[in-house]
């Protein structure tokens, strides 16, 4: 490299099929996990139950989850689950429908 070659700190991902991408760059520094309501995600280790897979309940700076097997519901912090999770084992919808409520009649 020459002088001034300023050099990638991450290399570029390569090109997904149709948005498979999970994974975004955020200011250029940092892999950030795309979590979706409704995705099953398996974590590293086992649930005292016993299960190994979860469900996303809830999106924010804390991930809401549900236990497969014991249906027990946790919050752990973002980075705190893409620390500990393994692998996605099902997506859930690109975007949640939002519900429609009736305007009242006057």
């Amino acid at each position: 490299m020459g002088p001034g070659a300023v050099r990638a700190r991450y290399p570029e991902p390569a090109p997904a099929a149709a948005g498979a991408s999970s994974f975004h760059l955020v200011a250029g520094t940092t892999l950030v996990v795309e979590f979706r309501l409704g995705d099953v995600v398996q974590l590293r280790k086992l649930h005292p139950c016993g299960g190994d897979t979860w469900t996303v309940v809830r999106l924010g700076a804390d991930i809401g989850l549900v236990c497969a097997t014991c249906k027990h519901r946790v919050l752990l912090e973002r980075v705190l689950l893409e620390r500990r999770m393994k692998r996605f084992v099902e997506r859930g919808p690109l975007s949640v429908p939002s519900p429609t409520v009736p305007l009242p009649t006057r």
